[in-house]
């Protein structure tokens, strides 16, 4: 089995890894967004309890 990659295919393999590192930190920006959101809404459900 030939371990070696061309040039071509490894500029693939990083491009992919990239497009995934994207789709990841929009994610775990979209994440932190509906935490936010949580808490403002877990934060006024509590004001209104009490």
């Amino acid at each position: 089995m030939n371990t070696f990659t061309t040039t071509t295919e490894f500029n693939a393999i990083d491009k992919i890894l990239s497009n995934y590192e994207t789709k990841l930190k929009n994610i775990r920006n979209d994440l932190q967004q509906l935490d936010s959101k949580f808490k403002e809404v877990s934060g006024s459900t509590k004001n209104t309890i009490k």
